[in-house]
């Protein structure tokens, strides 16, 4: 069980800003946030399609920013129309991609690789598009970073999004957490507290939804849904026109159906949709067309989405299936519909319970279980069908299901130690250990059975122990030693107590425990039969820590140790060798790090090629970390020498770079040593040039080898370096063009103000030397918009823009230009 509970998947929020921001100041014609425009855009959306290709962009932007990427996809294929937006279109269409894992993405990747936007960029992979997002999207860290502590509290998030900025995406993703949570825990107070305050005009229309649904007056619940019905969002006009048939036909208004499905028709609802055709089905059953009713309802209770209807929706249908059989002489029909009916009935569903709970959850149909659960009237068979649609949901890693379910049951006590123990698997699944750890715990106290306390106490000091706390850990141990003396037998037990008391540097008192888990997992399965309480620890496992704790002690016993295994476990050995390396390496201990490295090649005649040449960087890297330079220097040579094709080729020749002076690099450069390849002949080069690059002159050979280079081996700065270097090249040859072409390709790929300032600075420098004036100007006044979260450098940027129209007589353009600067930079002008 607790080997399996290991694995886990964290499903995050991802908050990107990516680098949208610097497209949408070019483009942007309105002085509106663009969160603003979208609200205002989503409105006329719903009313008509009739978009122009900005709008949609804008849309496109927006939507993906607040993490709506289905409605994102829908103005993604309206854009690629539009050859202005394709590409842009596309490159967030890849981005939504790589975030979802879609099947698409490898022909997604190819498609890219033509789009120009992306041509600077390092060569994408489905294997390294993860790490090619988040290094291309410039994001050392989440806008949000404390996201994942504070999104199930919404106090905390309440607190967060007073402190973002009205029309931001973060206050948007903030609202609509907000919106889920107090959904969840069904706290119609809480959303009409929050409606007011809501951003987006779509998500106050969403909540009105919401309120309505939880809504238990009926006549009260009509008006909402009415209102919501008048609302400019067809999509919640459809959902509250289908609530509220559902209400006409439980109120018997079958006089209203009529209405329902002229409103639907009027939102241009699919014809196939299921809620439509439900309405098709009744009219005709109304009309007493029971033939074609009959046809209808046959077809809708074979639809995949019928079990979604509510379930006194579901018997009304199969009624008037039946009704409808004996108005058309289907006798055999009929009686088969009343019967199965009759077989729905809740006295018929304990013992169809009890067969289902004896199958392995994985068979388990959820459908059934929640059908059941619908129509049991027992409210204990409600509670355990509705945990047993939890565990089936944790047995498939259905956990978005997981967490709502249990966010929507509450349980009494006898079912208390179920529910927890739930709770704590889903926890532990999604890495909160120490959530996980409290609701074992929890578990522990609820439960009556001696064996399944312990088993949540040890489950609970596992947890604890992976995020550090070891004295809670140790306590939960003696808690389950109190229950029951003989369970310090047991290997499991023995394992996790000498892991705390290693932690707690206990190391004799660990030793002691390891001995006896050394011997009894050596041996036989039958005489070690009933001891453990979860699941044994691996021989691996046990090995390694017997290994560390005598290490920790005397690392020339831990030699002799290592030696009596090897008499019987030669291949265990070995991967001590390398385990302990990598936890050594982790834990600064580089040197003792580096002999492990070398012991596990010597013990590995057949190691593979690559695996040899991960060990050899990683030996390199170790002597770096520990500030041995020569010798790192010496290991990096001999990597790049010995494995030509390995995966850290570049990564070593950078290392190596940064090691070496100037003057050393320079050596190397002439001296050509026959390690050096083209591609790392390029980056000792990049790694060359100082910051000032106005001065470096190029020869036409160098000039002609950089244009052919292949950038995507370069990281991010030594691509703008390169650009730099080719713009200011260019530029002193003359071939102004080019320079403005390769200026511009630095300001595409630059986030750096610093960068931006020197690329306009030099657009600007040749427009006048071009006599094209007013694009001389533009540059100053394009920088001045794009650094304004800098006010004194665009004050800056704005007063050379003035200059400019001073020197050439350019009014009133002058006067425009220094009335803005009074107004927005008053505190910079003596």
């Amino acid at each position: 069980m607790s080997k399996g509970l290991r694995g886990s998947v964290f499903l995050r929020i991802l908050l990107l800003s990516m680098a949208l921001s610097t497209y949408a100041g070019y483009t942007q014609q309105s002085s509106l946030p663009l969160i603003q425009q979208y609200d205002f855009l989503s409105q006329k959306f719903h009313q008509s399609n009739s978009f122009s290709s900005e709008e949609l962009w804008i849309m496109l932007q927006a939507s993906y920013l607040i993490g709506d990427f289905q409605e994102s996809k829908q103005f993604i294929s309206q854009l690629s129309k539009y050859p202005s937006y394709k590409h842009q279109a596309q490159r967030i269409q890849l981005y939504i991609a790589i975030q979802e894992k879609d099947k698409n993405l490898p022909k997604l990747i190819q498609q890219a690789q033509r789009n120009p936007l992306l041509s600077q960029n390092t060569a994408l992979t489905v294997s390294n598009a993860p790490q090619w997002l988040q290094s291309h999207q410039h994001i050392s860290h989440a806008p949000l970073p404390d996201w994942d502590r504070i999104k199930d509290n919404h106090t905390a998030l309440l607190a967060k999004r007073d402190t973002q900025p009205r029309w931001s995406p973060s206050r948007v993703i903030i609202e609509r957490q907000l919106v889920n949570l107090f959904s969840q825990q069904r706290d119609i107070i809480a959303l009409h507290e929050l409606l007011p305050s809501l951003t987006l005009t779509k998500d106050k229309t969403a909540v009105q939804f919401n309120i309505a649904q939880l809504t238990v007056q009926q006549e009260e619940r009509y008006h909402q849904l009415e209102s919501v019905a008048q609302q400019n969002f067809r999509d919640y006009r459809i959902k509250a026109n289908i609530e509220l048939l559902f209400m006409h036909l439980e109120m018997g208004r079958t006089d209203q159906i009529q209405v329902i499905q002229n409103r639907l028709n009027s939102d241009r609802i699919n014809k196939k949709d299921m809620h439509y055709q439900l309405t098709v089905a009744l009219l005709y059953y109304t009309e007493g067309e029971y033939n074609k009713a009959l046809a209808m309802l046959s077809q809708l209770i074979r639809h995949d989405a019928f079990h979604k209807l509510p379930r006194s929706i579901q018997t009304y249908l199969h009624e008037l299936q039946a009704f409808s059989s004996l108005k058309t002489n289907q006798l055999s029909v009929a009686q088969g519909i009343y019967q199965q009916l009759l077989n729905d009935l809740p006295i018929h569903a304990s013992t169809e319970i009890a067969s289902i709970l004896l199958q392995p959850p994985t068979s388990w149909d959820p459908k059934r279980l929640a059908q059941l659960q619908e129509i049991t009237i027992d409210s204990k068979n409600q509670q355990i069908l509705h945990l047993a649609r939890i565990y089936h949901a944790y047995t498939t890693a259905d956990i978005n299901n997981m967490k709502h379910l249990l966010q929507t049951i509450s349980v009494e006590n006898e079912y208390q130690d179920i529910f927890h123990t739930l709770y704590a698997l889903l926890y532990q699944y999604q890495n909160h250990f120490l959530l996980s750890a409290n609701h074992f715990q929890k578990a522990s106290k609820f439960t009556n059975q001696e064996q399944t306390q312990a088993q949540a106490l040890l489950l609970s000091a596992q947890n604890y122990l992976q995020i550090n706390q070891i004295s809670t850990a140790h306590t939960q141990i003696r808690t389950l030693l109190e229950i029951n003396d003989d369970y310090k037998e047991y290997i499991d037990i023995q394992f996790l107590l000498a892991q705390i008391l290693l932690e707690q540097h206990q190391r004799k008192e660990a030793l002691e425990i390891l001995e006896q888990c050394y011997f009894l997992i050596q041996q036989s399965q039958k005489l070690r039969k009933d001891k453990s309480l979860l699941d044994e620890p691996s021989t691996k496992e046990v090995f390694l820590l017997y290994y560390r704790a005598y290490y920790e002690i005397s690392p020339v016993k831990a030699s002799e140790i290592l030696l009596e295994m090897k008499k019987k476990y030669a291949h265990i050995v070995r991967e001590i060798f390398l385990e302990y390396a990598n936890i050594l390496f982790n834990q600064g201990l580089y040197i003792d790090a580096i002999n492990h490295f070398q012991q596990y090649i010597q013990s590995h005649p057949t190691v593979s090629v690559i695996e040899k040449s991960a060990i050899a960087y990683q030996i390199a890297l170790a002597y770096e970390l520990a500030e041995n330079i020569p010798q790192a220097k010496l290991h990096y040579i001999h990597y790049l020498e010995t494995y030509p094709q390995a995966p850290h080729h570049l990564s070593a020749v950078r290392r190596l770079v940064r090691l070496y002076s100037s003057k050393e690099r320079a050596n190397i450069l002439s001296q050509r040593p026959r390690w050096m390849t083209s591609s790392t002949e390029l980056l000792l080069f990049l790694a060359q040039q100082p910051v000032n690059l106005a001065t470096i002159t190029l020869s036409k050979d160098q000039l002609h080898w950089l244009e052919q280079v292949d950038t995507s081996i370069l990281e991010q700065t030594e691509v703008i370096t390169l650009l730099r270097l080719l713009a200011y090249a260019y530029a002193r040859n003359t071939q102004f063009e080019k320079s403005l072409h390769f200026w511009y390709l630095v300001l595409e790929q630059s986030i750096s103000k610093e960068e931006h300032w020197e690329a306009r600075k030099a657009r600007s420098h040749i427009f006048e030397h071009q006599d094209n004036l007013p694009k001389a100007v533009q540059e100053w006044i394009i920088l001045a918009s794009t650094i304004k979260a800098w006010p004194e450098e665009a004050y800056k940027a704005y007063l050379e823009a003035y200059q400019l129209c001073v020197k050439y007589h350019i009014y009133p353009q002058a006067d425009i230009i220094y009335n803005r600067i009074r107004e927005e930079f008053a505190e910079f002008i003596d």
